[in-house]
């Protein structure tokens, strides 16, 4: 299995070296490996009378035949048989997948899993085993393939920013972020107590319009004080009233 992996990684040639210096015919498994497989009928007939002698190829093969009439039926696009395919785990008892980005195969896999009934059972120390499927997958790569093919864009406008007064309150600034945030409102949050006109400067960065203020005055009297940071103007709002009075603020 370890040879098959190394078919799409490495030198061809010298695999198929390998492979006959073990006793493995390799021509003859080549010719199998490398069939394009794209459909159950095509996958069955393929084998042909081979998997009327063997019947772990034949329950191999018709597996794989239901999960690709199942995956039309979903209307899944683009899922091939690829017989040359090798999971790096030996926990795996049944079918084998990984998902690539079509216009990106270069990327590699950006997921992948399989069948596998004793996992459970061997991490329960034998007691029970229960069929299961599952795979993992590649957030960093995904994210990164569909960045390259523009599927995904960032718009991180923010209209407000909860300012640091005082790094004891850093609770509550991040329970304001959270609520407007909540409603629908792109908020900022500075998380160091740092110098004010520092602050400052980072939403004038941003290009934020306003500034949200709570100091020990507002906690005593519930209320929080808003700022447009273009025109100056400053006013003080009930807290619980906040969310309305921000949206209000941004028209």
């Amino acid at each position: 299995m370890r040879l098959i992996d190394k078919l799409d990684k490495g030198d061809a040639k010298k695999t198929e070296s390998e492979m006959e210096t073990l006793g493995i015919p390799a021509k003859q498994l080549f010719k199998y490996l490398n069939m394009p497989v794209k459909d159950a009928k095509n996958l069955q007939s393929a084998f042909g009378k081979l998997v009327l002698e063997n019947k772990a190829l034949a329950d191999g093969v018709g597996e794989l035949a239901t999960v690709l009439k199942l995956l039309e039926k979903l209307g899944v696009p683009n899922a091939v048989i690829d017989l040359k395919l090798v999971r790096g785990l030996d926990y795996y008892t049944g079918m084998i997948c990984e998902i690539l980005l079509t216009k990106l195969p270069a990327l590699g896999s950006v997921g992948g899993g399989g069948r596998y009934d004793n996992l459970i059972g061997a991490m329960s120390g034998g007691k029970t085993n229960v069929p299961a499927v599952g795979m993992s997958i590649g957030i960093d790569r995904l994210i990164a393939g569909l960045e390259d093919l523009k599927v995904i864009k960032y718009d991180l406008r923010f209209e407000a920013i909860v300012f640091n007064l005082d790094a004891s309150l850093s609770g509550v600034y991040s329970d304001i972020a959270r609520e407007l945030r909540a409603s629908g409102i792109g908020c900022d949050l500075y998380y160091q107590a740092d110098p004010m006109d520092k602050q400052f400067k980072y939403a004038e960065k941003k290009n934020i319009i306003l500034g949200i203020f709570v100091g020990e005055d507002e906690i005593k009297k519930g209320t929080v004080t808003l700022k447009n940071l273009k025109t100056r103007a400053q006013w003080t709002v009930k807290a619980e009233k906040l969310a309305g009075e921000v949206e209000k603020a941004l028209k």
